[in-house]
């Protein structure tokens, strides 16, 4: 009976220190934290029985480039092929996270996530890192090495996708958040592509996910206007307070007629929950979101606009893959036309 119990303890210790590095390791990963909101963090870690065994075929942390004195886990990327199809179309997805914090690793979370989506679509979807401002680990950087490393982890995906079974003629961009600012530049201010030998004609639609920052200046300017009066001391502190570099990351100044720049869809949201619970909206996102799309029209250009102020920015990257969820619905019609 002795022997019998001391099995069974054994047995207990050895089923919690696997959970406990299991748990270990998808904090390390990112999966555990919440760059938005610290209360989420607390909740339940789902993980859906699609995004496990896209997990399994997946190919991480691959180096797409190397830069001396930058941490090499900013600069890698994660692929995850669809079984037995080929040429199938590609998106290259940029997370958020305020352009200081975040992980690709993140694109699992949830019941329903961002990569259950791309995976019932038969889509290969690469998940990447970029280097954050404000990092020890890439001392020095400034808003625009970020699209400088996802120019050339575009550059990577088009020369190696097809290895995966991708189109490297079918790929497009997604950005959430500090993300959304990100590849609205790439997709539009042709110079990063260009730098790494390719155009704007290697991207074939652009998806932008909430952020206020399409037209810097004018962001801050109308920050207190459209009940959003952080605008100015958060895009100064990433993009300066020199007007210039302000309009040089801004992706509306970037449009031009003589140009053919990617289709875009451009969502929003405007809600914010205090923790308190209380309700208040912003429409400050909703704005930049119409700016940045009549501007894109005004030149010939194709993009389409989504959003509902009822919608916190949170809600929205949790929620996306829910096939019933809005923004999801409006991903489906704009990638697959259906």
């Amino acid at each position: 009976m002795i022997k019998k119990n001391i099995v069974i303890l054994v047995v207990l210790i050895l089923t919690m220190a696997v959970l406990g590095g299991i748990c270990l390791y998808y904090y390390n990963q990112g999966f555990l934290q919440n760059s938005e909101n610290k209360d989420e963090a607390d909740k339940e870690i789902v993980i859906s029985e699609s995004s496990i065994k896209a997990l399994e075929n997946a190919d991480l942390d691959i180096q797409y480039k190397t830069i001396e004195g930058v941490d090499p886990s900013f600069l890698t990327l994660d692929v995850y092929p669809v079984k037995d199809i080929k040429n199938a179309p590609v998106v290259v997805f940029v997370h958020g996270g305020g352009w200081t914090s975040g992980d690709k690793a993140k694109v699992y979370q949830g019941p329903e996530s961002f990569l259950d989506f791309f995976q019932r679509n038969k889509t290969v979807f690469v998940a990447i890192n970029y280097r954050l401002l404000f990092s020890d680990k890439a001392p020095g950087a400034i808003y625009a090495d970020q699209e400088t490393d996802i120019a050339s982890a575009v550059k990577w995906v088009h020369d190696n996708i097809s290895l995966y079974g991708g189109d490297p003629e079918n790929i497009s961009l997604f950005g959430y958040s500090a993300g959304a600012q990100m590849v609205s530049l790439v997709g539009t201010d042709e110079a990063y592509l260009k730098a790494e030998g390719l155009s704007l004609n290697n991207i074939k639609k652009v998806i932008a996910f909430d952020v206020d920052a399409y037209d810097i200046p004018r962001a801050i300017v109308e920050g207190v206007d459209y009940n959003y009066p952080y605008a100015e001391g958060e895009l100064t502190k990433f993009f300066s307070f020199d007007l210039e570099t302000q309009k040089a990351a801004s992706s509306i100044n970037h449009l031009f007629s003589s140009k053919k720049y990617p289709e875009f869809l451009v969502v929003y949201s405007g809600a914010i929950i205090s923790k308190k619970g209380k309700t208040t909206w912003q429409e400050l996102s909703k704005r930049q979101a119409e700016l940045f799309v009549e501007a894109i029209l005004r030149v010939g250009g194709k993009a389409s606009l989504y959003g509902d102020l009822n919608m916190t920015h949170t809600e929205l990257g949790l929620n996306f893959g829910i096939m019933d969820f809005g923004p999801t619905i409006e991903v489906q019609k704009f990638l697959y036309n259906k």
